[in-house]
């Protein structure tokens, strides 16, 4: 696997890309912890989202990515080296959950995509649990984070604002505590940062959004 220096040069250079080619620009970078556990949740508009996330943190992040991505040998080291992991996402794939949970335990950042996939019109989908399930687990701070424009890959060429990354402020994985051993516990939790994560979204304003 190559090292994290190398990773995080392979992230400078695309975020240079990124923002001549598509005019991406990031907000609240100052609200992303640079070390500790730290678990990402971010919505999905796009299939461009995961290397817009990754090339917009100043810090490794991990991702869950879907198993279709590691099927074969290439693809599968080139997806591992750039920190991904896979996921089952038709079943509660306890391997991705146990991956993700010692990647929290060792001080990693981890993202995760909430509604477990991609949003063809942009609106919010509901939250799946498994979210919750790990920030409960963990006990690890929550960071939500609004990505728009990733969905108009070429109009975002010539149109500005382009892409967007909006770093919400870190909700304590302590505020989370209460729901502990509760009926549908993690389903709140990742319904409530998913209201997080549509509140940048207000507040980010219709121009940026799909």
């Amino acid at each position: 696997m190559i090292s994290d220096a190398l990773v995080h040069r392979i992230q400078v250079a695309v975020r240079r890309l990124m923002e001549l080619l598509f005019g991406m620009r990031v907000t609240g970078a100052g609200n992303v912890p640079v070390e500790g556990p730290l678990l990402v949740a971010c919505n999905h508009i796009s299939e461009m989202d995961p290397p817009v996330l990754a090339c917009a943190m100043p810090r490794t992040l991990h991702f869950m990515a879907k198993k279709e991505l590691f099927s074969n040998r290439l693809l599968d080291r080139f997806f591992r080296n750039v920190r991904a992991f896979p996921v089952d996402r038709g079943t509660a794939d306890r391997q991705a959950i146990r991956t993700a949970s010692d990647l929290l335990s060792s001080g990693e950042a981890v993202a995760i995509f909430p509604e477990g996939t991609r949003s063809v019109d942009g609106r919010q989908l509901a939250p799946r649990p498994g979210l919750g399930l790990l920030a409960l687990s963990t006990g690890a701070p929550v960071l939500p984070v609004y990505v728009s424009g990733t969905d108009r890959l070429f109009l975002s060429v010539f149109q500005r604002p382009g892409f967007r990354v909006v770093f919400g402020s870190i909700i304590p994985g302590s505020e989370f505590i209460g729901y502990r051993g509760v009926k549908g516990g993690y389903a709140t939790v990742s319904r409530l940062v998913m209201d997080a994560i549509q509140s940048l979204a207000d507040a980010t304003g219709p121009a940026a959004r799909p």
